[in-house]
């Protein structure tokens, strides 16, 4: 791994270890806009579904669309599963989680 990466990582985990568990708004989240309710994962997980087809399967076709094809994620079939699947969720509250 170079320099720079290493660098960059550092600065992320850095950043994570930074935030306030108890203190952080994390149903707002700047990439997604305003989020939704606490504890409506549902819509939570629905808004993630959204995200990610548009910023990132959509966005990303064109180039990646035979990876994608070798994943077996081509078209929206899955997104649109898992859309599904989301509206499906059990409210719970909101926590902040890292992985």
């Amino acid at each position: 791994m170079s320099p720079r990466h290493l660098g960059q990582l550092g600065t992320f985990f850095h950043q994570l270890v930074s935030v306030d568990p108890y203190g952080a708004d994390i149903a707002q989240v700047p990439v997604l806009g305003p989020g939704p309710d606490d504890g409506d994962s549902a819509a939570a997980l629905g808004h993630l579904v959204d995200f990610t087809e548009r910023r990132v399967y959509r966005k990303h076709e064109q180039r990646y669309g035979p990876l994608f094809t070798a994943l077996g994620v081509a078209g929206t079939d899955g997104i649109d599963r898992l859309r599904e699947r989301a509206r499906t969720l059990r409210g719970r509250p909101f926590a902040l989680l890292h992985g």
